[in-house]
């Protein structure tokens, strides 16, 4: 019997990468708020993510759910509570929706952020103490909690990535990507952190082995290309995709991080100097999930798509 997987946030990257790897024996549904770049994808328009939200149209035939879709950049205005509207309130009502049309499961994509920001010395496991430090990884950890109280009445498997990567990347690793390109000098040969990373498609196997496995069902994930790396290495590995120098040279992290806050860019120079390794060894052990990229071909897939994309121009 062939099953019927919606897909929300159908417009996002991560959601291309997966629609191109369903696997065999599911079709797929897409919904997003927006139709383009999805003309020739099976589409139903999706409702604004709230606790008004009626999914009942949406999820009609449908065995099981991939949400991807909700807020990631804050408001203009600086207010946090759209985080929790969209985020917390529209997943709740989402899941309680699918548990009314009898969906089978429900495979929610949440972030490595609800640990924090930063690992320290010790890579962190799914069971770590959760220290979200802004309102996106806070409504994301409430929804994990919200989703858990669901009573087992839907199987729920949760993805929690790091920082992801792949065609279609925007935001602080499309301004690396670009920076690397135009040979910025970057003063970051000195940093010695861990940070794990996932390049897209390895996110999108992923998420289909929690919709396929029944060992999934209740369970909470970490997921990443395998070992971490540092950011002189990331920015080494960009630059050798490109065939271009990196062009790193040592500048004090500590200091860096000082002039980061003058600036008003302390977050940003801290992903670049500290460390946030996962250990994902759970999902690899329980659902025998294994990266179907290595993080040097995910690398080199994210350059050329940016070479081809308007010669980088965004």
């Amino acid at each position: 019997m062939i099953r019927r997987i919606l897909v929300t946030g159908a417009t996002g990257f991560v959601a291309h990468a997966l629609l191109s790897r369903i696997p065999a024996g599911y079709e797929y549904v897409a919904t997003s708020r927006r139709s383009n770049h999805l003309a020739s994808t099976p589409w139903r328009p999706s409702p604004h993510l709230s606790s008004s939200a009626d999914w009942r149209s949406v999820l009609e035939g449908i065995d099981s759910v991939v949400h991807l879709a909700g807020r990631v950049h804050v408001s203009p205005d600086g207010d946090a509570s759209p985080f929790f509207i969209e985020n917390l309130d529209g997943t709740i009502k989402l899941a309680e929706d699918a548990v009314s049309a009898g969906v089978r499961r429900l495979v929610y994509v949440s972030t490595a952020k609800v640990l924090g920001d930063e690992s320290g010395p010790v890579a962190l496991l799914e069971g770590s103490p959760a220290r979200p430090q802004d309102p996106y990884a806070a409504s994301k950890l409430a929804t994990e909690q919200g989703l858990s109280n669901l009573g087992g009445k839907i199987q729920v498997a949760v993805l929690r990535p790091p920082l992801v990567y792949g065609p279609g990347v925007k935001a602080n690793f499309l301004a690396l990507l670009s920076a690397v390109a135009r040979g910025v000098p970057m003063p970051l040969a000195s940093v010695r952190n861990r940070r794990s990373l996932v390049g897209v498609a390895n996110l999108a196997s992923a998420i289909t082995a929690c919709l396929e496995s029944p060992k999934a069902a209740g369970r909470t994930y970490h997921v990443t290309d395998g070992e971490p790396c540092s950011t002189p290495a990331l920015v080494q590995a960009i630059a050798s995709a490109f065939d271009k120098p990196s062009r790193l040279f040592p500048f004090p992290p500590r200091l860096l991080e000082i002039c980061g806050g003058m600036i008003g860019r302390a977050e940003t120079v801290q992903r670049l100097t500290r460390s946030l390794e996962l250990d994902d060894r759970a999902i690899r052990s329980e659902l025998g999930w294994r990266p179907v990229q290595t993080f040097e071909e995910g690398i080199a897939e994210t350059v050329r798509w940016y070479q081809g994309s308007t010669q980088g121009e965004f």
